[in-house]
């Protein structure tokens, strides 16, 4: 407005659009009929990123041609300004990309007195006037740029944009991401072919979407519903583009992943990542090109592991069917392994039905026979039970025995399915349970006949446990299968601490079944007096 005159300014207000619908269409009425292509662009890659871009990622956006070489037009990138110019009033701009900060610091520093400037050949930075943020800002190639508010990407997702003169510039979520994701994968494609890429971080300045391009196409893929698959299929088919992906990004090593930092570790074969990433349609694809079930596994393993560890099931099946090997072992176990610890109960029923071997997946981890104890861990009653009708070992050689754990997690009926399994309910898992107050798994032991050849001096610290808390039916149980009432448990006799409680039924049981007052305990024979002449007197 270049007049204050109060008639110009009531002028003004009164020419506002009534409604943030109208004044979002205006905004984009107002977007130059010969950037409406671009201005389409960038409003989907900064409504659906999966983080904040910047003004130099958002560049890159405007450059790429989904034709089917996927080609990036590099000499064609504009300047860092025409986001907010083309989208004024739209997007706002925030705090700069951290990470790129820094890395574009130790850049400047490695290349302090070089005469290469080559390197940063799209580096820009200025001063000025920014009026999307309301005042005079410094922006710089690491600035990041959203929508200036949530309603914004309401209004461009809604049908209402759909009855106005600013419709072509609708976004539909689905296609949007599949949109994204084919520019994400002609980047890392034209990336592979650029004869001009260093493999190392100068490449993550001079391809300002080089990352983000990595780890996210599959992302983007994953939240879009077209089934073609022929750019991603090449990616993970073209071993060069594939190891150049693989090098900017190792989707199976997230705790460790550093672009160009990887040589060392285990690439995959393209159908492991498929397979690892849930991608169906490629793997599909893949298997249909002729590419091998069992080829040179990734980190994990097969492509099998990999999708029984990350739940794939579709894949699974998939890969079963095509004849993978369902026992070879890999890095954290075989498949049936990584699926019963994973807890992925349509897994395991669909690689047993398959063919694959118990005694394979016993001996797949570093622990030997520990099969059914991961089914516990995993708290899956389904996979222990199928399991255990397969043919596992329900009493391991050693102290990795499943029914102990069951017991120390108080899961009753996984207790009750291993002890009916003939699993040995000696006194390690009575000691166990009773330790930790579950006396429901206790009382489910005591009932099984195995107790009856377990030798009751070992059962002592059971009693006193249970003496303690007041057990009656657990303390009956074990007199009846003949624990001693007068063995000692490593903290002293049932009695005193059935006394030290104020326990008069329990008292009563023990004095009745032999025990005697003058045992050993740490707290002195006085206090079984007391309280034997005190619950006497009461009774």
């Amino acid at each position: 407005m270049k007049s204050t005159k109060p008639k110009s300014i009531q002028q003004a207000l009164l020419a506002l659009p009534a409604t943030l619908d109208a004044t979002y269409e205006r905004m984009l009425l107002a977007i130059e009929k010969s950037v409406h292509s671009e201005a389409l662009t960038l409003l989907r890659w900064i409504a659906y990123a999966e983080s904040p871009l910047t003004l130099e990622q958002l560049v890159d956006t405007t450059i790429m041609d989904l034709d089917q070489e996927a080609s990036v037009d590099i000499d064609n990138r504009g300047g860092l300004v025409d986001t907010l110019e083309i989208l004024s009033g739209l997007v706002v701009t925030g705090p700069p990309n951290t990470y790129l900060d820094d890395l574009t610091a130790i850049m400047r520093d490695e290349y302090h007195g070089s005469d290469d400037t080559s390197l940063f050949s799209i580096e820009h930075s200025l001063n000025g006037d920014n009026n999307n943020t309301g005042g005079t800002t410094t922006i710089n190639e690491n600035t990041t740029v959203t929508l200036a508010h949530f309603s914004v990407k309401e209004y461009l997702e809604s049908t209402r944009i759909l009855e106005s003169d600013a419709r072509a510039f609708h976004l539909q979520s689905p296609r949007e991401h599949w949109l994204i994701a084919q520019s994400c994968l002609a980047y890392l494609l034209s990336y592979s072919r650029n004869a001009h890429k260093t493999y190392s971080l100068h490449d993550l300045r001079t391809f300002p979407l080089l990352e983000y391009a990595a780890e996210t196409w599959y992302v983007h893929l994953s939240l879009q519903s077209t089934e073609g698959a022929a750019r991603e299929a090449t990616l993970l088919m073209q071993e060069n583009a594939k190891h150049d992906w693989w090098l900017v990004h190792q989707p199976d090593y997230l705790d460790d992943s550093m672009p160009f930092g990887m040589q060392d570790f285990i690439e995959g074969t393209g159908l492991y990542y498929a397979s690892y990433l849930g991608l169906q349609s490629v793997a599909q694809k893949l298997l249909d090109a002729g590419v091998e079930t069992d080829g040179d596994s990734g980190r994990l393993g097969t492509a099998l592991i990999a999708a029984s560890i990350q739940g794939h099931d579709k894949i699974v099946d998939m890969l079963a069917k095509a004849g993978a090997n369902l026992d070879v072992n890999g890095f954290m176990g075989n498949a049936l392994h990584q699926a019963t610890a994973s807890g992925h109960e349509k897994f395991v029923q669909m690689l047993l039905e398959a063919g694959a071997t118990i005694s394979a997946a016993e001996a797949s981890s570093g622990i030997p026979h520990d099969l059914l104890r991961k089914a516990v861990q995993a708290g899956s009653r389904s996979i222990l039970k199928m399991l255990i009708e397969a043919g596992a070992t329900v009493n391991p050689p050693d102290s990795t025995s499943p029914i102990i754990l069951a017991s120390e997690r108080n899961d009753v009926e996984m207790v009750r399915m291993l002890v009916d399994a003939g699993a040995e309910a000696l006194h390690r898992p009575l000691q166990v349970a009773s330790s930790k107050g579950h006396w429901k798994v206790v009382q489910t032991l005591l009932k099984n006949s195995a107790i009856a050849s377990t030798k009751t001096d070992q059962l002592s610290d059971v009693l006193v446990a249970a003496s303690e808390s007041g057990c009656v039916e657990e303390v009956e149980m074990l007199i009846a299968a003949g624990v001693n009432v007068n063995a000692l448990g490593r903290r002293g006799s049932a009695l005193a601490f059935a006394s030290s409680e104020g326990h008069e039924k329990m008292v009563q049981i023990l004095l009745k079944a032999g025990a005697r007052i003058d045992v050993y305990c740490p707290r002195g024979p006085e206090m079984h007096w007391s309280w034997h002449v005190r619950m006497v007197k009461r009774g």
